[in-house]
């Protein structure tokens, strides 16, 4: 068990870090969905190297003694230089983040019914650029070119990375040694050529015109937020929404892409994702919530069913309740489209 006399008067607390083992065995914290979950903070932080805006999470701290009160009614909170990308629960002292582009200090402090305060652990975060982010760092100090940089999690922070050039039609270190291919000879007039050439250079201008109207209007249609009022009215008329009620049919509320940052990936279904999200809209103070994100294909389409909109429609008309997950808001202004509700930490309303 690791537990550490604090003494800070007034304030006196020892604390222990709860046994929870690391996820991933790397040196340097993964992307997201793949994020290290640090048992000891002073074990494993130290001398421990984090990739630039790797997601990482600190495990709870439980205090085991607070001089003259009781450990349950002690607050945790951030030190003044860790990033506001960095929160934390102030009942479990649990801290989840991204480390950003810079090294910084990482402190958690503890707070009694006094205003007492302790640092209950304190610690350097050093942050780095993966070695394959870094061209210097590739055979011959350069980058592998059309190749891919191959580095393994081991030693993804020891300056030096390979490249794999099977998927090109170049060798070489750096994949930039092209692959003689034998020439046939040119037998056709060269006159004929050209205007063959020219013929096609037009065809292909054309193309890319017409693609790019197409995108630019694909563009304006997604940006139209989705008709809430029009939908609920056909799910009044098909049955779905009782007829007695539609005269205060609430809408959902539409909320900006750029005030929504999604943060870690908890689940996947049919239709979607769900992820942790944190919600800044200036006003208010920033939160955490569960986003659900409509699920595109490969080519970044969207299904044609409305089923995400449906299900924010139907839940915008259940009154709060201490027991049911309530809807935040929706953002369906662009693409994909997202619906954000209360997160349950816990993962139950009934705990």
């Amino acid at each position: 068990m690791c537990s550490r006399d604090i003494n800070v008067q007034p304030l006196v607390c020892r604390y222990e870090q709860d046994a929870t083992v690391p996820r991933s065995g790397r040196d340097a914290a993964a992307t997201t969905g793949d994020s290290p979950v640090i048992a000891d903070p002073e074990a494993h932080a130290l001398n421990r190297t984090f990739a630039v805006n790797a997601f990482v999470r600190f495990a709870p701290i439980r205090l085991v003694m607070v001089q003259g009160a009781s450990p349950s009614d002690c607050t945790f909170t951030l030190g003044p230089d860790v990033p506001r990308s960095f929160l934390i629960n102030p009942k479990s002292g649990a801290v989840l983040g991204s480390v950003g582009t810079h090294s910084f200090s990482m402190s958690v402090l503890a707070r009694d019914t006094r205003g007492r305060t302790a640092d209950v652990t304190s610690f350097a975060m050093k942050v780095s650029l993966r070695d394959t982010d870094v061209a210097e760092f590739g055979p011959n100090e350069r980058s592998c070119g059309p190749g891919k940089a191959v580095d393994t999690a081991e030693f993804e922070f020891d300056k030096q990375f390979t490249c794999d050039c099977s998927d090109t039609k170049y060798g070489g270190d750096n994949c930039d040694l092209a692959v003689a291919v034998a020439d046939e000879g040119d037998t056709g007039d060269e006159g004929t050529l050209q205007a063959v050439a020219g013929v096609l250079v037009a065809v292909a201008l054309i193309a890319a015109l017409t693609l790019v109207v197409f995108k630019y209007r694909q563009y304006r249609t997604s940006m139209v937020a989705f008709d809430f009022e029009t939908a609920l009215q056909c799910m009044v008329s098909r049955g779905l929404i009782d007829p007695l009620t539609s005269q205060d049919l609430q809408i959902p509320r539409e909320i900006k892409r750029g005030d929504v940052n999604i943060v870690h990936k908890i689940g996947e279904g049919q239709f979607g994702e769900v992820w942790i999200g944190k919600l800044d809209e200036k006003q208010v103070p920033a939160y955490l919530c569960a986003v659900k994100v409509e699920k595109v294909d490969a080519q970044g389409a969207v299904p044609e069913s409305d089923s995400l909109e449906s299900e924010a429609s139907l839940m915008a008309q259940v009154p709060e309740h201490p027991n049911l997950v309530s809807l935040i808001g929706v953002v369906t202004s662009g693409s994909p489209t997202l619906m954000l509700v209360s997160y349950c930490e816990n993962g139950s309303l009934l705990k």
